[in-house]
């Protein structure tokens, strides 16, 4: 018969110190996406170095800091939006080649099951774009934005519903935009700096409770193709790249945005300058990352990864593990950060990620047989 104890323990926040390097892509790629799941990073499609647009898929595990080659996208394409919703990755639109080699932009929506290794066609969009933008909020994903194929770009918000597998237009910004930032703060969501004919600065937010929309305190500095992330009510802005008499020009800047007081101030500089990277945050047992990959920089297309420590996680007394936590195990992890499976933990402590709302917290779990 097996016990199970569970005790408390409280793990430390940590101090960062500045981006660190880790294990390249195998496949260097720029206007890619790429999303966390599960404790993972999944790197997908993008543009690669012979210019070639590409499907591949790439899961990075982060105890081992390795990249293994994954089912690929059914269509090879770049420059897409993507939203995360239980655990699947739902990209939209974007810009691929036709039969006859000419550029496309893409209405196709794909979900991509990492657990499964699948990927399954969805409703499309209402019509074609690139360079939009998406949230997954409440069984709702929202799509801000992006170009077509003329290149105009877009102020439109559509809503995906995930459940009746349908598209309805929202609403619209109040100035078209593409590759910009978006971040929810309940229950705001905040659209930062982008592309509009040249970077942008604006911040504008948009209250999902009354649906109006207003001005915020503009991005320190204009720029677009940048990558950006949420944690602790903050907005990171890291990378992009901006233009100045005619001269592009990639950065290394990090700005932070504090939603509860309304003002920048600047973090520590990436390592590479780049623009048009995957990133965002994973988190894991070890704490809570920022991650940047690939994109473009001074000497073309990379493949390199750096990431960003923000904390540890901080272990939640419990008394057990009920059903309402069942629901929101995100991993099981051993001490050396092996994600395991519940039906097979053998003698040992055990370290349950659970997300509550925006926040994450452990519990350990001791089973003794």
């Amino acid at each position: 018969m097996r016990r199970l104890i569970i005790l408390f323990c409280l793990i430390l926040f940590t101090k960062s110190f500045g981006w660190e390097f880790r294990r390249p892509l195998n496949i260097p790629r720029s206007f890619l996406i790429a999303p966390s799941v599960l404790g993972k990073i999944y790197a997908i499609g993008g543009i690669k170095i012979n210019n070639e647009i590409t499907n591949v898929v790439e899961e990075y595990d982060f105890l081992s800091d390795t990249w293994i080659i994954k089912k690929p996208m059914p269509q090879k394409r770049y420059d897409m939006g993507f939203a995360v919703f239980d655990n699947k990755i739902y990209v939209f639109g974007g810009v691929s080649r036709s039969s006859s080699g000419r550029l496309i932009v893409l209405r196709d929506l794909n979900v991509y099951d990492p657990i499964l290794d699948t990927w399954f066609f969805k409703r499309p969009l209402p019509s074609p774009r690139a360079g939009a933008c998406g949230l997954a909020i409440n069984n709702r994903i929202y799509v801000f934005g992006g170009y077509d194929f003329s290149e105009n770009y877009l102020d439109e918000v559509l809503i995906y519903d995930i459940e009746r597998d349908s598209w309805l237009f929202y609403g619209n910004m109040p100035r078209p935009r593409a590759r910009m930032a978006l971040s929810y703060y309940q229950p705001i969501v905040h659209i930062i700096g982008g592309e509009f004919y040249g970077p942008t600065d604006k911040h504008y937010c948009l209250n999902l409770n009354n649906n109006n929309w207003d001005t915020l305190s503009p991005l320190p500095f204009n720029r677009y193709g940048f990558s950006n992330s949420y944690f602790d009510n903050k907005i990171f802005i890291f990378g992009g790249e901006y233009y100045c008499h005619g001269q592009r020009y990639f950065l290394k800047r990090v700005d932070i945005y504090d939603c509860e007081n309304n003002n920048w101030y600047l973090g520590d500089s990436l390592n590479i300058a780049r623009s048009h990277a995957g990133g965002g945050i994973i988190t894991n047992p070890y704490g809570n990352f920022l991650y940047i990959l690939g994109g473009n920089t001074i000497n073309g297309i990379t493949g390199s990864m750096e990431i960003y420590q923000l904390s540890g996680i901080k272990e939640k007394e419990i008394n057990k593990i009920d059903k309402k936590d069942n629901k929101n195990i995100l991993g099981i992890y051993d001490l050396l950060g092996k994600r395991m499976k519940e039906n097979n933990l053998k003698k040992g402590i055990y370290f349950y990620l659970i997300k509550d709302k925006n926040n994450y917290y452990l519990k350990k779990k001791i089973v003794i047989k």
